[in-house]
């Protein structure tokens, strides 16, 4: 088994969708209820044909009504509530920001109450606030325009600018999953931008690396006190995310688009003009020229004048909207430009928004690659790497040794490797090396290759808490948990309160296998369920790893799930269908399969999730049981509130996706009992097979009328 990745999906994942994800003018009768709105421009990013309502993330959103297209939000608290809108109908997480590319969102906030906290929050579905802009958390004193991000390991990054009451406020907030990091501006203009995390006009900015894994799905606008709504936007562009008042009456639609890569030499620079009134078609032609500037000098970021193009006599083209400008010299290879264009009006220039692109690489540029490569042993299996050059290319793959030192492979010169016969010893990382004329080699991320197997293995037996797997990680005991009598042997007994098991957490990476496809089996004993809480886990909360955990008990019972987080879809895992906080031992396991999720009990299949992410979020947390551990300033602690009361035996983790007959299989020659791995049609004695006694019970109602006839 192989994964195939494109570098330029995790590059930009936003590049198959429209710049304008979603725009929402509340342009709506006076006195309208929001939720059920379905109005604005935009909001079908699968490109479904039917666009995304708003409906209700908390509360009941009574009175929250639009008047004279503006939102009035009521108070959070009796009424109140957030309106939350996705940016897709149908399948939201298809059309999902999936943890990769820059997204953008804006607003217009009126506070016309004192508040604590208020802004539009980037959200997975309802409930899953990640990064919220406009009013982080303050109690007192005076407030500052900010960002937040939510969740363990979040915080809050203020601005300078103070909060006024009653007064309109612009503002805009970028999330770059790339370099995980997030800003907001105040009443931006055209002179801000957003180029990357280090070069930005910012008014506050942070790292979100705790939100790092996390897909996005909508929307939410929300105040703690009453607060007035308007033009809301979602878009993947900074420029997008202005008011259609700001942006029209400048330059706009650029080509090459703003963050444009590879492009040709020979291109020329297009513009749409700047219209006489937003949202119509008119060309402005008070506009009397237009001025071009450039950043004509390398590695000088000050943009110069380069041209000025006069309007013509018969005025700006009313046809086209727009105008195509060839530079006087033919642009330069591996360089980043970036322009403007300002509208000149009398005595007056509108300064234009500035925009970058870069050219053509004269280096060869990986497109794609094998992502990480699972075999049997004496199975062959191939990797390989996808290219772009002007030049013809050349390739060499090389291996990591024992000590991690590259190590040319003789004789592989092509763009696929191929490896036959899979031993042992072929488990490392493979990395290809590509040339061409321009004397400059790039390297393709490393691509690690595993055998599937076994990778730690607890029996407990003895008293001993060590994996008896050979290089896995040493474990450790927090607190003192006692040993008892196991399913099998002996097995540690977790009281839920202090105590647990954590692996070695300079060797936490040598579960990273597992991130790809797993399976972790274990038997379990218990009797006091503590919501959310784990048997197994690598941590499995703050958008990172994952855990085989109890369901919260007031919307499931005492049933567990299989929590995997940077999959999107039903992450926390559908619950399961049995209960097994019984205090009588049963056999748990968890598998994971690029994307598809089982888990089982006593060998049958107990709940089931296809999620559209096919890689669980890495993260520096170990390998736990009894409760989840993260690292807080380089020291590995247990999180508050985590442990679970359990009795563990024979916990076993694998780094592929053992198959539901297997999972049944073992769970027989376990117990000497046969496993009804799910039920036949037809089965009505339950006995997970059809027979004589099934034909009996089938009988015994036949011919067996039911209904009710009229009276003659």
């Amino acid at each position: 088994m192989k994964k195939f990745v494109s570098l330029i999906l995790i590059l930009l994942v936003s590049v198959s969708f429209a710049e304008l994800v979603g725009y929402e003018s509340f342009d709506y009768p006076d006195g309208s209820d929001l939720v059920g709105q379905n109005g604005g421009i935009g909001w079908d990013r699968t490109q479904t044909g039917t666009k995304s309502t708003w409906k209700t993330d908390w509360g009941t959103l009574t009175n929250a009504v639009v008047n004279g297209g503006v939102y009035s939000s009521p108070a959070y608290g009796g009424s109140g509530g957030g309106a939350y809108r996705d940016w897709s109908s149908g399948d939201i997480w298809a059309g999902a920001q999936q943890a990769g590319g820059i997204i953008y969102t804006g607003a217009t906030i009126t506070l016309t109450d004192y508040s604590d906290w208020g802004g539009i929050s980037f959200m997975a579905d309802t409930g899953g606030e990640k990064v919220k802009y406009g009013l982080p958390y303050q109690e007192t004193g005076v407030k500052y325009w900010g960002v937040s991000v939510e969740g363990d390991g979040g915080g809050n990054a203020f601005s300078n600018v103070e909060v006024e009451l009653n007064v309109p406020v612009r503002i805009v907030g970028v999330w770059d999953m790339e370099t995980e990091n997030v800003g907001v501006w105040v009443n931006p203009d055209a002179e801000d931008y957003y180029n990357s995390a280090s070069d930005n006009t910012a008014d506050a900015f942070m790292d979100a690396s705790a939100r790092e894994g996390d897909w996005i799905t909508g929307i939410r606008i929300a105040c703690m006190e009453t607060a007035e709504w308007d033009d809301v936007v979602v878009a993947t562009t900074f420029e997008e995310t202005f008011t259609f008042e700001q942006k029209l009456t400048r330059a706009n639609n650029p080509a090459p688009f703003n963050g444009e890569t590879g492009v040709l030499v020979n291109t020329d620079l297009t513009w749409d003009f700047a219209l006489s009134s937003p949202g119509l078609s008119d060309v402005d032609q008070t506009v009397d020229e237009y001025e071009i500037y450039m950043n004509t000098v390398e590695g000088d970021p000050n943009l110069f004048l380069v041209d000025t193009i006069a309007k013509p006599a018969g005025g700006w083209d009313e046809t086209s909207g727009a105008y195509s400008y060839t530079p006087a010299e033919s642009l330069d290879m591996d360089r980043i430009y970036k322009w403007r264009v300002d509208a000149v009006r009398g005595s007056e220039t509108t300064t234009g928004f500035t925009w970058q692109f870069q050219t053509k690489k004269s280096i060869p540029e990986i497109l794609s690659q094998t992502e990480y490569v699972l075999a049997d042993i004496g199975e062959t299996v191939s990797m390989e790497v996808e290219v772009s050059s002007i030049s013809p290319e050349t390739y060499q793959w090389y291996k990591a040794d024992a000590a991690g030192e590259l190590q040319e492979i003789s004789g592989e010169k092509s763009s696929v490797l191929e490896i036959m016969d899979v031993q042992s010893s072929d488990e490392t990382e493979y990395v290809c090396k590509v040339g061409n004329d321009s004397g400059t080699e790039v390297s393709s991320e490393p691509i690690p290759l595993y055998i599937k197997k076994k990778i730690a293995y607890w029996p407990f037996d003895g008293g001993d808490y060590q994996s008896t797997v050979a290089g896995s990680p040493v474990s450790y005991l927090f607190g003192d948990p006692n040993f008892a009598p196991g399913w099998s042997g002996q097995a540690i007994n977790f009281n839920g309160q202090d105590n647990a098991l954590y692996t070695d957490i300079e060797e936490v990476d040598y579960f990273d296998q597992c991130n790809y496809n797993m399976t972790v089996t274990f038997w379990a004993k218990s009797s006091t369920p503590s919501d959310w809480n784990p048997f197994v886990a690598r941590n499995g909360e703050s958008s990172e790893g994952w855990q085989v955990r109890k369901y919260n008990t007031a919307d499931q019972g005492s049933k567990i799930c299989f929590t995997t987080r940077g999959t999107g879809g039903e992450e926390d895992g559908t619950p399961s269908e049995r209960n097994i906080f019984d205090g009588q031992w049963h056999w748990v396991a968890a598998t994971f399969d690029d994307g598809i999720k089982k888990l089982y009990i006593d060998g049958t299949l107990a709940s089931e999730d296809t999620l559209p992410g096919g890689v669980i979020a890495d993260t520096d947390s170990p390998v736990s049981m009894g409760a989840r551990f993260e690292l807080d300033e380089g020291v590995v602690v247990p999180q508050e509130f985590s442990f679970m009361g359990s009795i563990l035996d024979e916990v076993s983790i694998y780094n592929y996706p053992i198959a539901q007959s297997d999972i049944a299989q073992m769970m027989a020659d376990m117990t000497g009992e046969p496993v009804c791995q799910s039920d036949p049609q037809m089965d009505f004695d339950g006995d997970c097979k059809v027979s004589l006694s099934d034909f009996e019970e089938f009988a015994s109602h036949w011919l067996i009328d039911n209904n009710v006839y009229p009276t003659e």
